[in-house]
């Protein structure tokens, strides 16, 4: 995937190379690996694998470890999601293995029409 297609110096944002892949256990079991890179070098500045589990009642647990190779720090996240046919309800936390930097808290929602 290409992220920031139209992105440029000029309105502050690197376009990007992103790949990645899921491999999946019975639709309740996940695992997944991502790269990222700049667009104009093909070098990986984030790595990241992940794990989830989807509950048949409703919920899903996420746990996952990024790197980052330029400056070297990396996180450790787990996040919990409440499942619905039309809405979801999405919780994160990152942890940061540098002592200079805190936790991120990250909501989100999603909605299906």
């Amino acid at each position: 995937m290409i992220r920031n297609i139209l992105g440029g110096s000029d309105v502050n944002q690197r376009r990007e190379l992103s790949m990645g892949g899921r491999l999946g256990y019975e639709n309740t079991l996940f695992v997944s690996a991502s790269m990222h890179s700049e667009f104009s070098r093909l070098s990986p500045y984030e790595v990241g694998i992940g794990a989830e589990y989807i509950s048949p009642w409703h919920f899903a647990l996420m746990g996952g470890y990024r790197f980052q190779t330029e400056n070297e720090t990396s996180y450790w996240s787990a996040g919990v999601s409440f499942l619905s046919p039309r809405m979801s309800l999405h919780y994160a936390i990152e942890f940061p293995q540098q002592l200079n930097e805190s936790s991120s808290h990250l909501l989100g929602l999603s909605l299906e029409m």
